[in-house]
């Protein structure tokens, strides 16, 4: 019986541990998300221009949004 407690408990606690893992998963990074909008915003740009441009800005908005 004691054993079967056990068992249960961990099965329990794996399933929560699994289930917080795929959550945390699903939070969009603010950085990825701000660089997609600018890649849209500034397609017309060169892929080195658009790199240097956005990732400064994106750095920016994420350290202020912090």
């Amino acid at each position: 019986m004691k054993g079967r407690a056990w068992l249960i408990r961990i099965f329990v606690i794996l399933t929560s541990i699994t289930g917080a893992i795929s959550l945390v998963g699903c939070i969009p990074d603010p950085y990825e998300q701000c660089m997609k909008e600018e890649k849209r915003r500034n397609a017309y740009l060169g892929e080195d221009e658009y790199l240097k441009k956005s990732s400064k800005i994106c750095a920016r908005k994420v350290r202020q949004a912090q």
